[in-house]
C-alpha cells in the first residue's frame, strides 16, 4: 500500500513520517515580525516539506523550486504547524494590501479578455494586436497569476520558520522584541 493510499484511508495523521504540531503555550501579545503590540491573534497553519535541511516552510516558491530541482512534482507536505499568531497593525494592513493585490492581478486578465471579447462582438475590434497578446501571454498568463499567487500567500503567512531538524522544537525567524516576550514568558511561567 502507497502512502497516499494508507493517507486515504487511514487519515493524513497516521501517514508515517507526517507530524502535526502544535504551539505549547499561547505566545506573547507582540507581533513576531516587527516587535509592534498585537492588535488581533489569527488560527493559522504553517505547512512544511521535506527539503535536504529537515523540513522546510512550504509556499509556492518553495516546491516549484524543489520540483525544478530535483525533477518531479512538488513535495507533499509531511509537517504543519498549528497555532494562533499574534498580528500587530502593520501586518494586518499589509495582509489587506496583499490581498488587494492578488484580486487586481487574478481578475485583471479576465475582465481584460471579457473586453476584447465583448469588443470583438460589437465590431469595435477588427483584429487583436501583438502588444495585447503578449500583455495576455506572459504577462498575465503565467506571470500576473504569479504576482497573485504570491501576493496571496504572503497574505497568510505571520511567521517565518527555520527548517525543524527536530520534531520536538521549531525555531521562529522573529524580531528581538518577539523573542524578549517569549523568554519573559518563560521566566513568569
Amino acid at each position: 500500500m502507497t502512502a497516499l493510499e494508507f493517507q486515504a484511508r487511514a487519515g493524513r495523521s497516521a501517514v508515517p513520517g507526517y507530524l502535526t504540531l502544535e504551539l505549547s503555550r499561547p505566545l506573547p501579545d507582540v507581533c513576531g515580525r516587527h516587535g509592534q503590540p498585537a492588535v488581533e491573534r489569527r488560527p493559522g497553519v504553517v505547512r512544511f516539506h521535506e527539503g535536504t535541511h529537515g523540513r522546510v516552510q512550504s509556499t509556492w516558491a518553495t516546491n516549484f523550486f524543489w520540483g525544478l530541482l530535483h525533477y518531479r512534482r512538488t513535495p507533499d507536505g509531511n509537517t504543519e504547524l498549528h497555532g494562533d499568531w499574534p498580528v500587530c497593525k502593520y501586518c494586518v494592513w499589509q495582509s489587506r494590501v496583499l490581498r488587494l493585490i492578488g484580486y487586481v492581478f487574478a481578475l485583471s486578465g479576465i475582465v481584460a479578455i471579457v473586453v476584447l471579447w465583448m469588443a470583438a462582438q460589437a465590431g469595435a475590434v477588427d483584429e487583436i494586436s501583438m502588444l495585447a497578446v503578449l500583455l495576455f501571454f506572459p504577462g498575465w498568463l503565467p506571470g500576473g497569476l504569479v504576482v497573485a499567487v504570491s501576493a496571496f500567500g504572503r497574505a497568510t503567512r505571520y511567521v517565518r520558520i527555520r527548517p525543524i531538524v527536530d520534531s520536538t522544537m521549531v525555531l521562529i525567524r522573529a524580531h528581538p522584541n518577539f523573542a524578549a516576550a517569549v523568554a519573559a514568558q518563560s521566566n513568569v511561567r
